[in-house]
């Protein structure tokens, strides 16, 4: 847990994206997780966002639209952005019908 943001890093240089979302939903749901890097949890659930939308064939392991979901009911001043990374997801995933 230490040097969890160095262990995420790894994971995107190595292109082990489904691990590295994992990782990132392990640290979001540890209530006595710090940032060494000075990251709030809003940013880094923003990363997390923008990892899953961006790369839904990568993403086994975690359920990627309840994800972003609960990032729009938690973060009401990030809805639109999380909307769109929900939009993102869908269109990537070839789920043209949900994205209406």
């Amino acid at each position: 847990p230490e040097c969890a943001e160095q262990y995420i890093d790894y994971l995107k240089e190595i292109g082990n994206l489904d691990e590295c979302a994992k990782y990132y939903v392990g640290i979001l749901n540890n209530d006595h997780f710090t940032s060494r890097q000075g990251k709030s949890t809003h940013q880094l659930w923003n990363e997390l966002c923008e990892l899953v939308s961006k790369n839904p064939t990568k993403i086994k392991s975690v359920p990627v639209e309840p994800i972003i979901r609960q990032g729009i009911l938690k973060y009401k001043d990030q809805v639109g952005q999380l909307w769109t990374s929900l939009a993102d997801f869908y269109i990537r995933s070839g789920c043209f019908e949900k994205v209406k």
